[in-house]
């Protein structure tokens, strides 16, 4: 929550006409708390832009590189050819190779295809009579796609019968506990084909066998993984993102920045007026992180590194609750109209609760909050003939 004071430094000098585009970058001060930071970053990026902030187009500027599955979508090709020939041994051998190279090469993986490949091996192996690996091949498919029907015109009865075997076989057994993490968290994370949420992530339940997963966010190179999961037991799989190298620079800045002497620092740090050129914002959103019994308190501060001016002290806690208010904060100070004056918003009580709506009145322009009571008077920067203190219900 909207626990300590809120100053609003407000320049008089004038704003350029350029699209003032928006950067956010939220650090932890120490491993638990960057465990979530990350997300948090994503999670209050997300809401800004809700309310019409321009954020910086990452994944535009950044494009992450291709993955080149040619070798294994050739490897497929070579193995269907080779089962409509009824050469078993060659589409056992190419399919076998297929499965392997998207193991080792997940980021390139569609577990949908790959699902189909391991039918496609589990009936070559039943057509050669064995029964086991053919076995073990249905189940994996199973366990990538549960959706999954072979298609009658490429395979027979007995296959069709051996599949629907196996796929009633892992109904019936106990699933496993996976949990998702992430480096840097807030990646977006891909379940089997289907989006589930950022990292770090819940706990999920999992039928027995190999998943497919990737991470994603702008700014990396994609990471997936091919974990095998067993049945009833728990697994954490944690997912390594690099930044690409063009984007390498900036997250080291970023750091930087938001090192608690850059953090506290009474003017524009170089380092700050270095990030926004190379990322083309004006303004930058940098937050800290600290993890406390459970919870995250965060505190953000706004560079416009144009001006000079901040908006600091900007504290809250790292729920849905916080990160509201705080968007809500943040794009009103972005698009705040020319003014000197400083305001303090302060909430009733010890409690700290932000309940009731509230307005800044600001030299005539009126910027509606979300504390309880408001003061607006002299700061650092003192304006000509403004001393007024006022208490707004």
């Amino acid at each position: 929550m909207l626990t300590t004071a809120l100053l609003l430094l407000l320049s008089a000098e004038a704003k350029t006409a350029s699209v003032p585009f928006v950067a956010v970058f939220v650090q932890g001060e120490d491993a638990t708390a960057e465990h979530h930071a990350g997300k948090i970053e994503v999670e209050l990026s997300h809401r800004l832009a809700k309310r019409g902030a321009p954020l910086v187009d990452l994944a535009a500027r950044y494009p992450p590189p291709r993955h080149d599955a040619t070798e294994g979508s050739t490897l497929i090709k070579e193995g269907k050819e080779a089962y409509d020939n009824l050469d078993m041994d060659a589409a056992i051998q190419k399919l076998t190779d297929a499965g392997l190279y998207f193991i080792k090469h997940p980021e390139a993986a569609d577990p949908k295809l790959l699902a189909e490949v391991f039918v496609f091996l589990g009936a070559a192996e039943l057509q050669n009579n064995k029964k086991a690996e053919a076995h073990k091949n249905f189940l994996r498919a199973v366990a990538l796609d549960p959706t999954y029907q072979p298609d009658p015109k490429f395979f027979a009865a007995d296959v069709q019968k051996a599949f629907s075997s196996a796929h009633h076989e892992l109904a019936g057994k106990h699933k496993g506990t996976v949990i998702f993490e992430s480096s840097p968290a807030g990646a977006t994370l891909a379940l089997d084909g289907r989006e589930i949420g950022l990292t770090p992530h819940p706990p999920v339940e999992l039928t027995p066998g190999r998943h497919h997963v990737l991470a994603t966010r702008p700014g990396y190179v994609t990471a997936g993984k091919l974990p095998e999961v067993a049945s009833g037991a728990h697994l954490d799989v944690k997912l390594e993102l690099q930044p690409l190298p063009a984007y390498a620079g900036s997250v080291d800045l970023a750091k930087r920045v938001t090192n608690r002497n850059n953090f506290d620092a009474q003017v524009l740090p170089p380092q700050a007026s270095q990030l926004g050129q190379e990322l083309g914002a004006r303004y930058l959103v940098l937050g800290k992180v600290v993890s406390s019994k459970g919870s995250n308190k965060v505190e953000v501060q706004v560079w416009d590194v144009q001006t000079g001016d901040r908006l600091r002290e900007l504290k809250f806690d790292g729920d849905e609750f916080g990160l509201d208010k705080a968007a809500e904060t943040i794009t009103l100070w972005i698009g705040r109209p020319v003014a000197e004056v400083v305001v303090e918003a302060k909430p009733e009580g010890a409690s700290g609760a932000f309940k009731k709506p509230w307005v800044w009145a600001v030299i005539g322009a009126v910027v509606v909050g979300t504390a309880v009571g408001v003061g607006v008077g002299i700061g650092a920067q003192q304006p000509r003939g403004f001393d007024i203190i006022t208490g707004i219900p």
